[in-house]
């Protein structure tokens, strides 16, 4: 266990990385849903959203959930990885019009259709099916053995497409004002 760490031992950046690895494991590091895993979100019928996803991750564009209404997520499972700033403005841009295009149709609840769900999932399980990173038991497969709930590999806990694909699928259902979508 690293019970201090120096300025030494961080300018050396072979020894960085090693040490950022060796930290990140141990502290129970949990990628793909474990930062919504913590909070207690709740959806329809008080459903729990880490409930729902330990069962079968299932976004929409990595920014919505079956049955948690209004609960809009910035670079959520089964979203881009690369350069996230970027990815991240480009996700807070969309966001920002989908909520405009609520507030100028006066309506309060969004949520994604169940058929664009499974179309989204299809298509990140393709794009992301042929990445050798999926035969491979890590946090980006959604394994890490110093959390209990983490030791089923996914499939799909990252879109495995291009940027250009992503942001062409999301521009596409704002595009058709976001029929893929139920408004109320």
């Amino acid at each position: 266990f690293i019970s201090a760490m120096t300025d030494n031992i961080l300018n050396n950046s072979l020894v960085h990385m090693v040490l950022a690895h060796n930290v990140g494991g141990p502290t129970g590091f949990d990628a793909i849903t474990g930062s919504f895993d913590r909070i207690d979100i709740r959806g329809i019928e008080g459903k729990k959203l880490r409930e729902q996803w330990a069962s079968k991750l299932e976004t929409f564009l990595s920014v919505q959930a079956l049955n948690f209404p209004n609960f809009l997520m910035v670079m959520g499972p089964q979203g881009l990885g690369g350069n996230h700033p970027r990815n991240i403005e480009y996700n807070v841009d969309w966001i920002t019009k989908l909520i405009e295009h609520m507030r100028s149709n006066n309506v309060t609840r969004i949520e994604p259709k169940s058929e664009s769900v499974k179309f989204w999932m299809n298509h990140v399980k393709e794009k992301s099916g042929k990445a050798l990173m999926i035969n491979v038991d890590s946090w980006m497969t959604g394994i890490n053995s110093n959390v209990t709930s983490k030791n089923v590999r996914i499939v799909g806990g990252r879109y495995g497409g291009s940027v250009q694909s992503y942001r062409g699928l999301c521009d596409k259902v704002a595009t058709e004002n976001y029929k893929a979508m139920t408004f109320s």
